[in-house]
């Protein structure tokens, strides 16, 4: 089969000369760039970079290359295994439109088989510190020239500033992950990456919190979520997400082997009929009856 493959790939490149002119390290580079600035910003575009990067995996071929690497992977094949089980899981499925729904969606996870299997490792750094992460990455390298980092360090601003006054949370606290990651790759683990990353995350959430109204609303929402929950009111945003984890997780310990990708409202629904769960009721209980999970 590898055999035809490759011939096959011969076939196609005699035909289409262009393609062995492409340099597939950097356009895969470029792209991925691109498919991480338009992560936090567009669902349309996530899907867009996607298919290119698809595309450009497939015309570049060299799949025995590819299929060591998946293999040798544990990340890849948890992903494929979760893929596949949610393929098997429909066997068991009682809603097959939403559980087909939802298997649709796991394709996004194969990006990553993508990336892994195409990116080359000196480019990693800056795919993972993209966007505003990148820009700080920049700051810190020695590279540049001071008037290149005052640049920098206002586009870091703007891009940053934007990310505090839309008021998607997702962003917001992803960036905490990726100041922790970029800081290691700079300085590694040690009592200075620690000093760096505190100080950092400290100084943009602090200024952040004292200048946008947004994200001083949707902290103040979120003590008010945990007091709620404290009293054992989960009517809230925070609340209602940390009652489905608490189903959830009592679900999988009823069903080891999963209710199915399309009954997780079964599912929901079995765990509140049992009337272990007093304290969700109201409007927090008709919302996890009738929602997507949180």
């Amino acid at each position: 089969m590898i055999q035809n493959i490759f011939i096959l790939k011969k076939k196609i490149m005699k035909k289409y000369m262009w393609l062995s002119k492409i340099n597939f390290s950097k356009a895969y580079y470029i792209l991925s760039m691109i498919f991480a600035f338009v992560l936090p910003l567009s669902r349309a575009g996530i899907s867009f970079m996607m298919f290119f990067l698809l595309i450009l995996w497939i015309f570049e071929m060299d799949f025995k290359r590819k299929y060591n690497q998946i293999i040798n992977s544990k990340l890849n094949l948890t992903i494929i295994f979760f893929f596949l089980f949610s393929v098997v899981s429909m066997l068991w499925t009682t809603n097959q439109e939403l559980g087909w729904l939802n298997i649709l969606k796991t394709f996004y996870l194969f990006i990553i088989i993508i990336l892994s299997t195409s990116i080359e490792k000196k480019y990693l750094p800056n795919i993972i510190t993209a966007t505003s992460i990148l820009l700080l990455n920049r700051l810190f390298s020695k590279i540049y020239s001071i008037k290149e980092k005052l640049f920098l360090f206002f586009f870091f601003l703007t891009v940053t500033g934007n990310l505090f006054l839309s008021t998607g949370r997702t962003g917001q606290v992803g960036l905490i992950a990726g100041i922790i990651v970029m800081v290691i790759i700079h300085f590694r683990f040690s009592i200075k990456s620690i000093f760096i990353t505190i100080l950092l995350i400290g100084t943009i959430y602090t200024t952040a919190y004292n200048i946008s109204n947004s994200f001083k609303a949707r902290v103040a929402d979120a003590i008010s979520d945990i007091q709620k929950m404290q009293k054992l009111d989960f009517s809230s945003s925070w609340g209602i997400r940390a009652a489905f984890w608490i189903l959830s997780y009592d679900a999988v310990l009823n069903n080891p082997m999963g209710y199915g990708v399309g009954d997780y409202k079964i599912a929901i629904k079995e765990q509140l009929d049992t009337n272990k769960y007093p304290y969700i009721r109201g409007h927090a209980r008709e919302f996890m009856q009738n929602a997507h999970p949180h």
